[in-house]
């Protein structure tokens, strides 16, 4: 019988600490379907080297357990990098994933992962954009921005640049040399008040940042006026590896849904991904991010390390 060889390479390739060696990761090292590996990625710090709190990971990977009803043990792991993440997935050294809406269409590309759940946020499953004028004398539609100056945040920010930049391009609006000429203030805040002074005619920002504004200038809601939103943009997304049975892909689904929904489960879930819970998701969810991708001529793979 081959013996595993556990090398430099092999360990700096996987980013692995000592737990990770404890778990069996490398290739070949795989034990049997009594396991499942369930890998996120969670930077780590110096309160917290593993980069996952302990107890809710274990809470977790046991309500998933239970739920799965099999014997089946399910082992969280952090992974450092998004990168790492793809490739172990690819490689069959994780089976699961809680990962970006980025990291997901990276791996699906690249190894043909599949979508299980995206995840609900105060009641909502995506994150949009909203493109804000002035409410009295700004412009009324789409149509009306053409060839106006738009101001957005950051370039890497994806409600207050990406989604919204990339929309407006497909909707005709602005033009490659209009991108290029993008008028950037910092954070939607500063962007919206660029509007209210006149400085700007219109701004691109998430859906929630004009309330959030009101909380320091009450009358914002009333000034600014949203004239275009952008599709909802899913935000965490679960996945599985390609090549799990078909099977036992649906028992895992039916596991997660079920130990996210109450108890321990949902709390850890909470502790670790900062979401409410869960909705099915598919591929075509997925569809806005790699037109945004294709429209701005970006790389899902730098894009899912952000």
């Amino acid at each position: 019988m081959r013996k595993c060889q556990f090398t430099k390479l092999t360990i700096a390739f996987l980013g692995l600490s000592v737990l990770m060696l404890g778990m069996g990761l490398t290739a070949g090292c795989r034990k049997g379907p009594d396991r499942l590996v369930l890998g996120i990625v969670a930077p780590s710090s110096p309160a917290n080297p593993g980069g996952l709190p302990r107890e809710q990971s274990e809470e977790l990977s046991q309500a998933i357990a239970d739920a799965l009803a099999t014997g089946t043990r399910i082992e969280v792991f952090p992974f450092s990098t998004a990168a790492e993440l793809i490739r172990a997935l690819g490689a069959g050294h994780a089976d699961i994933a809680i990962c970006s809406a980025y990291t997901y269409v990276a791996t699906h590309d690249a190894s043909g992962a599949q979508v299980l759940f995206k995840t609900i946020i105060r009641g909502r499953d995506g994150t949009w954009s909203d493109i804000v004028a002035l409410a009295t004398g700004g412009p009324r539609s789409l149509e009306q921005l053409k060839g106006k100056t738009i101001g957005f945040s950051d370039p890497a920010s994806p409600w207050g640049y990406l989604f919204p930049a990339a929309y407006l391009a497909e909707n005709g609006v602005l033009t490659p040399e209009d991108l290029g000429r993008a008028v950037f203030l910092g954070d939607e805040q500063a962007a919206l008040r660029a509007v209210l002074e006149g400085r700007l005619v219109a701004t691109a920002c998430s859906g929630e940042a004009l309330a959030l504004l009101t909380q320091s200038v009450p009358d914002a809601g009333a000034l600014l006026a949203v004239i275009a939103s952008t599709p909802p943009v899913p935000g965490t997304t679960v996945v599985v590896r390609a090549g799990l049975d078909s099977d036992l892909v649906d028992k895992i689904k039916l596991a997660i849904a079920t130990a996210v929904s109450g108890g321990d489960g949902r709390k850890a879930w909470r502790a670790i991904t900062g979401t409410d819970g869960v909705v099915e998701a598919t591929d075509s969810d997925y569809e806005v991010i790699r037109k945004m991708v294709a429209t701005l001529g970006l790389d899902i793979a730098v894009l899912a390390e952000q």
